[in-house]
């Protein structure tokens, strides 16, 4: 047990570092350690009360998903649930049409537009949107990120939301779940199919989708 709980500080003291020099050379600050922000309140504003608080997802993940995905200048990219806005940032260096990030939190939001605006090398517009993604306007995307950002009832407005979407305005649309805690609630939906998928480091799974 003492074993196993020292190897597990370990990798996250590695993790922190690791995370940290991807910060600095991008001239961000997207650190989620002690994070203890409003995350209760904020959780009883949204739609479902199935918020999830803030997690960042590891710098070397985030760039496999963009070899998987290859974006090119006609993506416009979402990630739901932003929260600092590493995912947002590592984006905004591609040329695609443009970044959103959607975020229940205020303060991670600023924190988000902060390090957006100091972002070394943004070769794209980003926008930051602080609101509930079961009210956001989706139709415009063409990529959703999301990092287990909520519950089975928010998950199912969001994805009917960007299905109903398509009928406006056809196109195709590409989702990474990153920690697919509620996969079962996509396997449903028969306009969408699982493409690809990959495991992290941490045996997290993260699996892609399409229409």
């Amino acid at each position: 047990m003492k074993v196993a709980f020292s190897r597990f500080c370990d990798l996250r003291r590695v993790q922190s570092a690791w995370s940290a020099a991807n910060d600095f050379c991008l001239g961000i600050n997207t650190d989620d350690r002690g994070y203890s922000l409003t995350h209760a309140r904020l959780d009883n504003e949204s739609e479902h009360n199935d918020s999830n608080p803030y997690q960042g997802a590891d710098y070397r993940n985030i760039r496999r998903v963009v070899r998987v995905l290859t974006p090119d200048r006609d993506d416009l990219v979402y990630d739901l649930g932003c929260g600092k806005g590493r995912v947002v940032c590592v984006f905004a260096r591609l040329p695609v049409r443009g970044v959103v990030g959607i975020d229940l939190d205020p303060a991670l939001c600023d924190v988000a537009r902060i390090n957006a605006g100091c972002l070394r090398g943004r070769r794209s517009p980003v926008e930051i949107r602080c609101e509930d993604a079961t009210l956001a306007d989706l139709s415009d995307g063409t990529i959703y990120f999301m990092y287990n950002p909520f519950g089975a009832n928010t998950m199912r407005t969001v994805l009917e939301k960007i299905k109903g979407s398509l009928s406006t305005n056809p196109r195709r649309v590409r989702i990474v779940y990153y920690n697919p805690v509620f996969e079962e609630i996509f396997v449903v939906h028969e306009w969408l199919h699982r493409v690809s998928e990959f495991r992290t480091l941490t045996r997290h799974r993260v699996t892609f989708w399409s229409n």
